[in-house]
């Protein structure tokens, strides 16, 4: 039995609400005053407070706040009757309760405490793994020696700290969804749930019941009540990945999540208020994707309201020998087996891979070669590259700045110094050139800055 508090200053109110939850699997205990109700929740552990403030004038967020002074997760209902839109709209808006109009079906409060129980199941399993996952996002402990990724994490801090919603946009592989967990487990939402989404794993219905939720009886299966991705998110964050996958029905409904901060699960008709944090994040170019009217406009603003670019890994030339022995390590520690050194040459044939895969197939890379190879240091041939060749046939030996210079020049004068043309060929951003020439000093008498 799940035991519930019913707080009313009329004992027939809490009678009558007793025998409509206790045939439901409830154990009711009734309190005529939220002082009573305190002194209850001092003793009693309880799935719920049921607030009957009908002819009751002495509610205020502090008596909430009381009551979860020693059980955070605690979940209230509030039973109103001739309240305002706003005044619902205002306890709806504190985190982990409902409202319920009078006259009160047993059934459909039942329901509601359900719902706020299994919050609070999520918010307890979030609690316990809070210390990892602080650890894991810190943005002190990532690999960051480029500029270009420096640059991404300042700004990552900066945007934590605001309601903003956020858009990451980068190559498949890059992090985007460890980059997501850093916005939320450095933002003051950390202590509330981060919730994450893959919108490209489920068909278009299915994805909308994901993210909303339904009824029982919404559709063929759905044998009872289902709580969606964004209420689960209440009061924290929500990543929603691989965002330009989904259709244009769920664009219709997610932009008035976005835009209202409400919805109503599929086949309700009761609108569902939530407080949460949007970050998204693709691989797609969403402008294209607004040009070619597969994404919509209104939407894309919505989500867009603070763009984070992240680099490929072939922009990150000075964290890939970092990142490898990183990895690297982790694996041995994972497997259980022997530290491993990499040799120059595998670090040489690390430098010369194009990337495509970024950070993950860096990653899997590691893997695969603590598992094939017996060798304590390990070659270019343990991690199925290249060897690449780092000296002149002739001369003393070249350094890699030296070989990337004269690379970068080459390409410049045979674009004319055009820095966007010769970024393309070189397969780089344009930021990224600019970020090389910078470093390397190189200069030309056609850029008005160099002068």
């Amino acid at each position: 039995m799940r035991p519930v508090l019913i707080v009313s200053p009329d004992k027939t109110v809490t009678r009558q609400l007793a025998d409509g939850l206790r045939p439901l699997g409830f154990d009711v205990s009734g309190a005529n005053s939220a002082e009573h109700a305190a002194q209850w929740s001092r003793n009693v552990t309880f799935v719920c407070v049921v607030f009957d403030i009908r002819s009751s004038s002495e509610y205020s967020p502090d008596i909430v706040r009381a009551l979860r002074s020693s059980d955070s997760g605690l979940g209230v209902v509030f039973i109103v009757d001739s309240a305002s839109p706003d005044t619902i709209n205002d306890l709806a808006r504190i985190s982990a309760t409902d409202v319920v109009r009078a006259p009160v079906d047993s059934n459909e409060l039942a329901l509601r405490i359900n719902r706020l129980s299994e919050l609070r199941l999520l918010s307890r399993e979030a609690d316990s793994l809070r210390g990892e996952r602080d650890v894991i996002y810190r943005t002190d402990d990532f690999v960051a020696q480029s500029p270009v990724i420096q640059d991404v994490l300042e700004t990552i801090a900066r945007v934590a700290q605001q309601k903003t919603n956020v858009l990451l946009i980068g190559e498949t592989g890059t992090g985007k969804e460890l980059l997501a967990g850093a916005i939320h487990y450095t933002s003051p939402r950390r202590h509330r749930a981060f919730i994450k989404v893959n919108c490209a794993a489920l068909p278009e219905p299915l994805l909308e019941s994901e993210l909303f939720g339904h009824e029982r009886g919404a559709f063929t299966g759905a044998v009872r009540q289902r709580i969606g991705r964004f209420e689960q998110a209440d009061g924290g964050s929500i990543l929603l990945d691989e965002i330009g996958e989904i259709g244009p029905s769920v664009q219709v409904k997610l932009l008035r999540a976005v835009q209202e901060k409400e919805f109503e699960r599929l086949g309700g008709e009761r609108t569902v208020s939530t407080d949460i944090r949007i970050i998204a994040a693709t691989n797609r170019d969403l402008r294209e994707e607004v040009a070619a009217r597969r994404f919509r406009e209104d939407l894309y603003y919505r989500l867009a309201t603070f763009i984070i670019d992240v680099p490929p890994l072939r922009d990150r030339v000075e964290d890939i020998i970092p990142l490898a022995q990183f990895l690297l390590a982790r694996s041995c520690r994972s497997m259980n087996t022997n530290e491993r050194q990499l040799s120059v040459e595998a670090k040489d044939a690390l430098l010369g891979h194009h990337w495509p895969g970024n950070v993950r197939e860096l990653e899997n890379l590691m893997e695969r070669a603590v598992i094939m190879s017996d060798h304590e240091t390990l070659t270019a041939d343990d991690l199925g590259l290249s060897p690449q060749p780092t000296r002149r046939a002739y001369g003393p030996p070249r350094t890699i700045s030296e070989t990337e210079r004269e690379l970068i020049v080459g390409a410049l004068e045979q674009c004319n110094w055009v820095q966007k043309e010769a970024a393309a060929q070189l397969g780089l951003s344009a930021r990224a050139l600019n970020y090389r020439i910078r470093r390397l000093g190189i200069t030309h008498t056609s850029w008005r800055r160099n002068r």
